[in-house]
């Protein structure tokens, strides 16, 4: 910045500088009849490296510690431009020259905005903004004077306020763009996770705590439903466009679909369907909310779920990846990564709490050029030439549905497996901070096409992207034929023994379709699911008989 300093002042309680904070919280982890589980997991959301194994009693000891600065009554300048201070409950910050332009906000942890203001033509000298009466809690502080921004951790826990680490001259970030609830009051959350346990999250308003008791329920304890066939073969279905019917009608779609055989369920969903690029602006149908409502009426069946994000607030297919709008002002890959990591992780988060946890999720749908690509108009479709592509790129190659092709003029170049392998990175980590039992796969349209296929997979096993299925679409003359589908996917196998696969979108074929996938060498086709289907006739014949035929695997 030229000609104007940024001095941001935050007051609050007592002294030290250049600090550690001691964590030390010991407890017990039992499942719902009382008894120890040994091999649990335990850390904490805020600092992962702290961790810790309950041990053969349940017990466990998170013990360490991590630098901070708490608050002092006089100055501690932390960086080039931002220094604390003590004194009343307030923020202020001193400029150099007239003239300059400066906003000041607090958000809460899951980053809904607390307090703000914006400042115009502020004159030299000091400004003050007074901060709200602040509970224990995880905040952050974000100072703007023109190019200038710093963002500050804040941490409440008694009678303490501690100031975690300071970014100085970032650009302005959008903070938590998925959160959508209201914060509650802590300073950081116990995580408990352990193979075939629901895990569980409790936050805390201190970190040194004795006996927490922690108690965690086996998945099949939710809704008792039987153990599922280790081999499971999917006859799925994906009925995201019975999403939209009433909760009865819904039960009875999915008794009726049971009734045949047919074992799980895949639902798609979108970041904001509601929005000005959305798929569905008066009602949201296929968001996070009627996924879980959805999601819950399958789990109660007890039927597979498979959760395919779009990561866009409308169809996401080879010729359109709309990014969301919200998400557009990201400047950096980083930046990108990290607003799809927070929606992933808060989907997730919510739909393991409404009772919908999903058996798998799709990152992406047929991501055939990569994943948030495009820049789209009110109808999700890309807007034309090199401004139909987000700057931010995380293209394999240029293509457009609106140009039918690679846009005319010069633009940047394609991302390539850096910047698409960081993005489905930073999702599957997501999933797998929250539940690793979540099986992840990604989806292409190349049912047909081998050399794309296995040229997509190396890519993405090569970024060190943790897949466990890989799906194509396969439709009866787009994609080929099931002869043609059998080639791609024995080759497939063949070249990726540690992968397992599934047909993710078909429509008729269905026999021929579902054992293309069940003749797979070793079982490792796992499934199919017809998509949007729309039964009549003789429709359920064939889905009989597979109850028969594959009954060693259902």
């Amino acid at each position: 910045m030229v000609g104007k300093t940024l001095c941001a002042l935050l007051s609050a309680g007592s002294v030290l500088s250049a600090a550690s904070l001691s964590v030390s919280i010991s407890g017990t982890i039992k499942d719902t009849g009382g008894t120890a589980i040994p091999g649990v997991k335990v850390s904490l959301a805020n600092h992962s490296a702290i961790t810790a194994t309950t041990d053969d009693e349940g017990t466990f000891l998170l013990i360490g510690e991590f630098p901070l600065t708490k608050v002092a009554p006089y100055n501690i300048t932390l960086q080039n431009a931002v220094t604390i201070a003590g004194g009343t409950n307030s923020i202020r910050f001193f400029i150099t020259a007239d003239g300059a332009t400066g906003a000041v906000s607090l958000f809460a942890a899951n980053g809904v905005k607390i307090e703000g203001i914006d400042c115009e033509n502020l004159s030299a000298g000091a400004h003050s903004v007074p901060l709200p009466r602040l509970g224990n809690g995880f905040y952050l502080v974000k100072i703007d004077v023109d190019d200038h921004s710093s963002l500050c951790k804040l941490i409440v826990t008694g009678t303490e306020m501690y100031i975690g680490s300071v970014e100085s001259n970032a650009r302005r970030p959008r903070l938590n763009a998925a959160a959508k609830r209201r914060a509650s009051e802590y300073v950081d959350t116990i995580v408990a996770a352990k193979s075939g346990y629901t895990t569980v999250k409790r936050p805390i308003d201190s970190y040194s705590l004795n006996d927490v008791k922690l108690v965690m329920s086996a998945r099949r304890e939710l809704y008792d439903c039987p153990l599922p066939n280790p081999n499971l073969f999917a006859i799925g279905m994906d009925l995201s466009f019975d999403g939209s019917q009433s909760a009865s009608s819904r039960a009875s779609t999915l008794k009726n679909y049971k009734s045949h055989g047919i074992n799980y369920v895949r639902l798609r969903t979108f970041v904001d369907p509601k929005a000005t690029d959305g798929y569905d602006k008066a009602n949201g149908n296929c968001d996070l909310k009627h996924t879980i409502e959805f999601g819950r009426q399958i789990k109660e069946e007890c039927m597979g779920l498979l959760v395919d994000f779009h990561f866009s607030n409308n169809w996401a297919d080879p010729g359109k990846q709309c990014v969301p709008v919200d998400w557009q002002d990201a400047a950096t890959i980083e930046e990108m990564a990290e607003l799809l990591y927070e929606y992933t992780k808060d989907a997730i988060e919510q739909l393991i709490a409404g009772g919908a946890r999903p058996d798998m999720v799709q990152l992406g749908n047929e991501t055939t050029p990569g994943i948030l690509v495009h820049r789209c108009d009110s109808e999700g479709l890309p807007l034309r030439g090199i401004a139909g592509y987000n700057p931010v790129n995380g293209a394999l190659y240029f293509w457009s549905s609106t140009d039918n092709g690679a846009p005319s003029g010069s633009g940047a170049s394609p991302g390539g497996w850096k910047n698409l392998g960081k993005l489905l990175n930073e999702a599957a980590r997501a999933v797998q901070e929250i539940d690793p039992d979540i099986l992840l796969s990604l989806h292409l349209d190349r049912g047909n096409d081998l050399a794309s296929s296995r040229n997509f997979l190396k890519g993405a096993l090569d970024a060190g992207v943790p897949v466990d299925v890989f799906g194509e679409s396969c439709y009866a003359g787009v994609q080929g034929q099931p002869s043609d589908w059998k080639k791609t996917f024995d080759a497939l196998a063949t070249s990726f023994p540690e992968v397992k696969f599934m047909i993710a979108e078909y429509s008729g074929e269905q026999r021929a379709t579902n054992d293309v996938m069940y003749n797979l060498a070793d079982m490792r086709g796992i499934g199919t699911f017809n998509w949007a289907p729309r039964p009549s006739g003789s429709f359920f014949t064939v889905y009989d008989q597979l109850v028969t035929d594959y009954a060693d695997r259902l």
